[in-house]
């Protein structure tokens, strides 16, 4: 969960991964994996950030 909030708080799945102590890629991966267990899209992208 923390994930989910730190991405929806910065706007942007790079700019999270710091203060998350994940590689770059690593947020990216983390909502992948739940978008497919729960079936549901949990962010869009809109001009280079994320809703």
């Amino acid at each position: 969960m923390d994930v989910v909030r730190s991405i929806a708080r910065q706007s942007s799945f790079r700019a999270a991964a710091p203060g998350l102590g994940m590689s770059t890629a690593a947020p990216s991966n983390s909502i992948a994996k739940l978008e497919q267990r729960l079936a549901v899209r949990l962010f869009t992208e809109r001009r280079g950030a994320f809703r």
